[in-house]
């Protein structure tokens, strides 16, 4: 309602009221005045009603009042040291001043931030997502946490994707261990973008994070986590279209399945669904612009579609450029494996084209000399129990660097695998003119009208409310 409003700067003379504000009061009898706090002060707030002819005070009010930072109200954790990292803002696990405990609803919320957020930013979004909550009538305990999804930071972005989400995996466990042993209880957890691969990977991995309900944002995620049968062949990078898919990475586990050896489990096929579906709601928005569906023959528009380039392109960068987008490991590249291929009659050698693969690799060779590219090490093809050891130290980095996803990611998309009421379209929809959706929207601030990656917090609350009196409603419920 007051979005256009004009925001004035009180200085310690005051502010006058605008001439047309006080005529509104008088000729509606009524007004408001919204008064935002800057810094600390116990100071009061005084209204003064003063004579224009001559400045003589005719009336004067004060508010007593305490001004102290949103921070007094929630707890915060700092997981940095978790992946390697250092420095950020000190935890504080105490009682808040300002919100205690016996006012809550006994419920707990967590709030985790997704990729290239620096201490500050992250601060600043935490900060943000508890009022928002607040607003919205949450009264769970709230807590958030600072991990180490920024490394590679350059003028303000952080170029390396595949390293962040290994922190991610590598916070997990002390992520499990701080909701276990510092929360429990009912706990909500509201993840965004690639804090869910942090997220999912507590729940499900030895942590055993014990989370009531896993509420993801704009989840840098594929759907394949969560549903095993997910695939999409726009995913695929088309250099591989000919060859038969038992000669790609993403097959390559399989080789190893029922023998105990660690590399059956390289793969993003499944990774979370032993959490259960009844636990997780995804709020996805269609018009994304980091996690958008990728055109099957589109592999470096990194500008429109980020997050899919970075897929598509794992396995196929030059070791200068692996750091910036896709890897150099795995993944779509392919072998330089004498095995696959033949010499010219001018001695240069040419690895086999699809045909010539398809019919005469052996599957059986594929577990020590795959046809995809190296990896970080040669111990991973290595004999079965000095391979095994390998997947299982190495684990991280291959899912991060080396596998890429075979499907869409859930930020943009319906998890099919979920209950249908647990996949909310965060974007308004029309077609010929018709609302398909109405989405969470309440009108927007931009003409284009898409909810964007990071519009949950961007874009102000009168705009969002939708989304998060949803999320809130979820915590609330039993």
């Amino acid at each position: 309602m007051h979005a256009h409003a004009a925001l004035e700067y009180i200085s310690l003379e005051g502010c006058d009221l605008p001439s047309d504000f006080l005529n509104g009061i008088i000729a509606e009898n009524k007004g408001v005045i919204l008064v935002e706090g800057r810094k600390v002060s116990q100071k009061p707030l005084v209204l003064e009603i003063r004579k224009r002819s001559d400045n003589t005070i005719l009336f004067k009010n004060e508010m007593l009042l305490t001004l102290s930072g949103v921070e007094e109200m929630f707890r915060f954790t700092n997981m940095l040291a978790s992946a390697g990292g250092s420095g950020g803002y000190p935890s504080r696990m105490t009682e808040p001043r300002n919100n205690p405990d016996s006012l809550s609803s006994g419920k707990s919320l967590i709030y985790v931030h997704g990729y290239n957020n620096n201490p500050a930013e992250a601060r600043e979004r935490m900060c943000e997502m508890f009022k928002r909550a607040y607003w919205s009538g949450s009264h769970a305990k709230f807590y958030a946490i600072n991990w180490r999804g920024d490394q590679s930071e350059i003028l303000g972005y952080s170029c390396n994707f595949h390293v962040n989400v290994e922190h991610a995996f590598q916070t997990a466990t002390d992520f499990a261990g701080f909701v276990r042993n510092n929360v429990g209880g009912d706990v909500t957890v509201w993840a965004h973008s690639l804090g869910n691969v942090l997220t999912g990977s507590a729940i499900c991995g030895p942590g055993n994070a014990p989370v009531t309900k896993w509420v993801m944002i704009n989840a840098a995620m594929p759907i394949e986590a969560l549903d095993a049968n997910a695939y999409t062949t726009n995913m695929v990078n088309p250099s591989w279209d000919e060859y038969d898919s038992r000669l790609r990475i993403s097959d390559w586990p399989q080789l190893f399945q029922g023998s105990g050896d660690a590399r059956a489990s390289l793969s993003w096929k499944g990774l979370f669904s032993s959490t259960g579906m009844s636990r997780v709601y995804n709020f996805y928005s269609s018009g994304e612009d980091v996690l958008g569906n990728i055109p099957h023959s589109t592999c470096a528009n990194v500008v429109s579609y980020p997050w899919g380039c970075q897929e598509k392109l794992k396995g196929r960068m030059w070791s200068g450029l692996g750091w910036f987008v896709g890897s150099v490991y795995c993944g779509w590249g392919f072998t330089s494996n004498h095995l696959y291929g033949e010499e010219d009659s001018e001695g240069n050698w040419h690895q086999w084209d699809s045909e010539t693969a398809n019919r005469h690799v052996s599957t059986m060779d594929l577990k020590a000399a795959p046809f995809f590219r190296d990896g970080p090490s040669p111990n991973l093809f290595a004999n079965d129990q000095t391979g095994s050891q390998y997947a299982e130290a190495n684990r991280h980095l291959l899912l991060a660097r080396a596998i890429p996803a075979t499907s869409v990611a859930a930020g943009a998309n319906a998890v099919e695998a979920l209950p249908a009421s647990h996949n909310r379209n965060m974007q308004h929809r029309e077609k010929d003119g018709n609302v398909v959706d109405e989405g969470l929207q309440n009108g927007w601030p931009r003409s284009d009208t898409i909810w964007r990656h990071g519009d949950y917090k961007d874009v102000a609350y009168v705009y969002t409310y939708k989304l998060f009196d949803a999320i809130v409603a979820l915590e609330k419920a039993p």
